[in-house]
């Protein structure tokens, strides 16, 4: 739910930088959607540490879900998934 913005922020106007301003909407998304608690808004609004500074996690599994978050696109950006992918292939053609 931490992306839960909405929103094509390459091409859809929003309000601010979209890595500063899209853990606000997601946390408005998923209020909308069910009940959350203390510690499910605190991971949703502050999964963009260090990025949004004043927004230090206060639990646990708000770092831990800011970290993969964090692996995630440093993967995507890299390319990791597509070359993990043709990795996977080829060990289980052997």
């Amino acid at each position: 739910m931490h992306d839960l913005f909405l929103y094509d922020w390459h091409t859809d106007p929003h309000e601010g930088l979209h890595g500063f301003s899209h853990p606000k909407a997601a946390l408005k998304n998923a209020k909308e959607l069910c009940p959350l608690t203390p510690k499910e808004e605190d991971i949703i609004l502050k999964h963009m540490w260090p990025l949004t500074l004043r927004q230090v996690p206060k639990y646990r599994e708000s770092f831990v879900v800011s970290g993969a978050d964090k692996l995630c696109a440093l993967m995507e950006m890299f390319s990791f998934y597509r070359i993990l992918k043709i990795k996977c292939h080829l060990a289980l053609a052997v």
